[in-house]
């Protein structure tokens, strides 16, 4: 089991919030790039920051950053959670997601601004409710990032919120998943094409809730295409 890591206090200075998780650099020490990484509930930022390392190769001047949530997990089991999922209605996850949204994006443009990369050279990729957080950073919190890579996860429009992105969005999903059914990406694309973003989704017929290697190659080239 890896270790944890917690959330350190958010600086007063422009209110920066740094949270702890692993961070590959590239093997040159030049960052033009940043992939952020947002794991799913109950899990760490030491559970997905491998995709980095096998990406590495396509991205060559990327930074891969997999922060830890703020809040341990509400199960237990030395996890974190980006927000409660107790009662996991559409209505509170759409609240849930409003009170960690400021937070979130002053992380990611922390991050940017730490690397001196623009918002445009960053993308972001999540699993399972990582992914839901990340759609929803790239539509409701922030005017620009390079787009969004979303394994196992949703979205839903929230009407309490403008929108302020129109991303590139990859929605992968397995079709035998029975944590998070595929019909969350499948409406969540239909829902991104009504806001005149860019989704497209790719399904895996025999997986579950998990990235299928066929979703792990589609959305290493996806990432490439979007910016290197």
């Amino acid at each position: 089991m890896p270790e944890k890591s917690a959330l350190l206090h958010p600086s007063s200075v422009r209110e920066r919030v740094e949270l702890h998780g692993p961070v590959i650099l590239p093997t040159s020490g030049i960052v033009k790039r940043l992939v952020i990484i947002f794991h799913g509930y109950g899990a760490d930022g030491e559970n997905l920051i491998d995709l980095g390392y096998a990406w590495q190769a396509l991205l060559p001047e990327t930074a891969f950053i997999a922060p830890n949530a703020p809040t341990p997990c509400e199960m237990g089991g030395g996890g974190w959670q980006w927000f409660s999922l107790e009662e996991k209605t559409t209505d509170l996850v759409q609240e849930r997601l409003r009170s960690v949204k400021d937070m979130v994006s002053s992380y990611i443009k922390g991050q940017a601004e730490k690397y001196d990369v623009d918002l445009r050279d960053v993308a972001l990729v999540g699993f399972s409710q990582g992914a839901m957080l990340a759609i929803h950073q790239s539509i409701y919190a922030l005017r620009h990032c390079a787009g969004v890579v979303a394994f196992s996860g949703g979205f839903t429009t929230d009407e309490n919120l403008e929108q302020k992105g129109f991303p590139k969005v990859l929605l992968c999903h397995g079709e035998a998943d029975q944590v998070v059914p595929v019909d969350f990406s499948r409406q969540g694309y239909e829902d991104l094409k009504v806001l005149r973003a860019q989704p497209q989704l790719l399904t895996s017929p025999k997986s579950g809730h998990e990235i299928s290697e066929e979703g792990f190659k589609t959305a290493g080239l996806f990432l490439k295409d979007l910016i290197q």
